[in-house]
């Protein structure tokens, strides 16, 4: 945490299941007290391994068991930008169509794979944020055959309704 950002890490993985994943009571409660606390101009990232929201193209059932629950602490806190793996496929978007809160919209940044042969039909990728102030800029990056270079980029600001895409001008 420091003047801009705060960061937390949720473990999402159980023991007893390879593919589902899931939140408890405890680290909900954790994720809301350690946000709640945090200054009005910092932003507040929440880390899992398993997603909140989902790409088109992927089952209801990958999403993170009890993400409800979790989302409604979040709301209450103040989340602002919710990251995952686990799909092997990039995605950005918001939790404004799955999870109705109002005045709430986190942004939900899926990443694909860098290293892995599990890549979904996609090319390896990773993500880099750009935080400044009231702004995001999320860039995709992607293996091209020789080096990971820029493939796209989704610019979003934090609006009294939460996060909202910036179009190109």
């Amino acid at each position: 945490m420091d003047d801009e950002i705060a960061v937390i890490g949720v473990s999402t993985a159980r023991s007893a299941v390879f593919k589902g994943g899931r939140i408890n009571s405890a680290q909900i409660a954790r994720v809301r007290e350690r946000l709640a606390g945090v200054g009005e101009g910092v932003i507040k990232l929440v880390v899992t391994h398993h997603p909140f929201d989902l790409p088109p193209g992927h089952e209801p059932r990958a999403i993170v068991g009890r993400a409800r629950l979790a989302m409604q602490a979040f709301a209450a806190c103040g989340a602002d930008i919710l990251l995952a793996g686990h799909l092997h496929t990039s995605h950005v978007g918001d939790t404004t169509a799955r999870y109705a809160i109002e005045r709430f919209a986190a942004l939900v940044v899926q990443a694909g794979t860098a290293t892995s042969i599990r890549a979904r039909g996609e090319v390896n990728s990773f993500n880099v944020l750009h935080i400044a102030g009231s702004r995001v800029r999320v860039e995709r990056y992607g293996w091209d055959g020789a080096d990971f270079a820029l493939a796209g980029g989704d610019t979003f600001e934090r609006t009294t309704k939460g996060w909202r895409r910036k179009l190109a001008a």
